[in-house]
């Protein structure tokens, strides 16, 4: 194992936050915990939280950067945010929901040096009672959408097809190479972002973290999925909690979903 100054890490950490400020708190102390010599390469990018959120924030977390939108300007932009402010080799991009553990950055770190063509790797992410969450996908067509979105999900045969978009099917204690990485938890190359640019802003949220590693292959780069380092996500699919169609009519995620899924195959194709 490659062992790095634990004064000097070479790594940025962007939060992505919007009125969780609870959920944040417990992000950030994992990190003052396990990293306290990393809080003050911390970016917390908040959309619109409010003054109040503000005012609380810098007297919690004094040495955190904090970067506040008047505006809820969406995850693409926000993070992107982030990347502009970012001035380290590499950058962790992270949900507020997700808790660090003892290792997470020396173990990513080790793995990308060794493998300069690697942009992008994801981490294992388990739920608070241990299971895995299926993080590292395949890259998929429309019609995944509605599968996942409808009680088609439920007959046997498109039940097979989500689960192997979700690689069910893999050893997921094993190291591999996937199609793409859930953007929940990125870690990823400054270099390699910037030949092939930022997260697509056209993408409100949803389907950036897909288009972002498309690209990445695309460059000739490599996208991994590494389970030698594991994540606690208190993860909830907000805009998944109705059907498909009665979900558009009463879920503005919903909507933001399908908007963003169309702009994805226009881009992209079927």
């Amino acid at each position: 194992m490659i062992f790095f100054n634990l004064m000097s890490l070479p790594v940025s950490i962007i939060i992505l936050h919007y009125k969780t400020p609870e959920v944040l708190d417990k992000c950030l102390n994992s990190i003052l915990k396990y990293y306290p010599q990393e809080i003050g390469h911390v970016l917390v990018i908040d959309n619109n939280s409010g003054s109040d959120f503000i005012n609380n924030f810098r007297a919690k977390f004094s040495q955190v950067r904090l970067l506040a939108s008047k505006h809820n300007v969406g995850f693409a932009k926000g993070v992107n945010w982030g990347l502009e402010n970012a001035d380290k080799e590499y950058i962790l991009s992270i949900n507020p929901d997700i808790i660090l553990e003892p290792g997470n950055l020396e173990l990513m770190l080790e793995f990308m040096k060794a493998r300069p063509m690697a942009a992008l790797i994801g981490p294992k992410l388990v739920n608070p009672d241990g299971s895995i969450q299926y993080s590292c996908r395949r890259f998929m067509g429309p019609l995944m959408v509605l599968y996942r979105r409808s009680n088609l999900g439920k007959i046997s045969f498109i039940r097979k097809q989500i689960d192997y978009f979700l690689m069910k099917d893999i050893d997921h204690n094993q190291t591999q190479e996937v199609d793409w990485i859930f953007g929940a938890a990125m870690f990823v190359r400054a270099s390699a972002i910037k030949k092939i640019g930022k997260l697509d802003e056209r993408f409100f949220m949803y389907f950036e973290d897909m288009d972002w590693c498309r690209r990445f292959k695309q460059a000739g780069f490599r996208v991994y999925y590494f389970p030698k380092t594991s994540m606690r996500h208190n993860h909830m699919r907000m805009s998944a909690q109705a059907g498909m169609f009665r979900s558009i009519l009463t879920n503005k995620l919903t909507r933001i979903h399908i908007a963003s899924a169309i702009k994805y195959f226009l881009k992209w194709g079927m």
